[in-house]
């Protein structure tokens, strides 16, 4: 059964260039409303995986690598093909090539978590189908 991480879902307007935001003090996940579906779903997983992993933010850079690869392994799982915006997102954030590479090795087990937890309630899904 998927257990609830306590934040609300919320589609914003943010008139920027902005896809999403999430605030632990206010436990609130707002997606650009006016994105097509697909990039709302990743979205979506990054901002779960911020809301998962980064309630105090050190490192934004690391932050936005492991949200973004949490994103990329949650739509890789559902059949969703978002490494042509994941990997320059990532490369932004992580420096690219090998340093990239390294950063991201680093933060496996971290962003693997992330993901079985965003992926949970489709694996029970699965489970009750079957």
């Amino acid at each position: 059964m998927a257990r609830s991480i306590g934040f609300n879902v919320e589609d914003y307007e943010f008139g920027a260039t902005i896809n999403g935001d999430c605030s632990h003090p206010e436990r609130r996940i707002r997606i650009e409303a006016r994105n097509d579906p697909v990039q709302r779903l990743k979205t979506l997983a990054h901002e779960l995986a911020h809301a998962l992993l980064h309630q105090c933010v050190t490192d934004r850079a690391l932050a936005e690598l492991e949200a973004e690869s949490t994103a990329y392994v949650v739509c890789q799982s559902l059949g969703l093909d978002t490494g042509g915006y994941s990997f320059g997102y990532v490369a932004t954030w992580a420096g690219g090539g090998e340093q990239a590479i390294a950063k991201i090795k680093a933060s496996c087990a971290r962003i693997q978590k992330a993901a079985g937890i965003i992926l949970q309630p489709f694996d029970d899904e699965e489970n009750r189908a079957a």
